[in-house]
């Protein structure tokens, strides 16, 4: 099965989960209000998605 070889992406979700929380909490002993690291994220989601879909490319299948 190709999940067992590959991996279903749950790992790196936690991990990437982790970074974006321990920066958070970093910004919030800073003084940072809640919402506008929310905000911060929000736009930095937007913008990765933007990035995505300007280098995605159409797959082809043989099917």
């Amino acid at each position: 099965m190709q999940r067992e070889e590959a991996g279903d992406g749950v790992d790196t979700f936690v991990v990437f989960l982790s970074a974006l929380l321990k920066e958070a909490d970093e910004l919030l002993s800073l003084g940072i209000h809640a919402n506008t690291i929310i905000h911060g994220y929000y736009l930095a989601t937007n913008k990765a998605l933007e990035i995505i879909d300007k280098q995605a490319t159409t797959h082809k299948s043989g099917f």
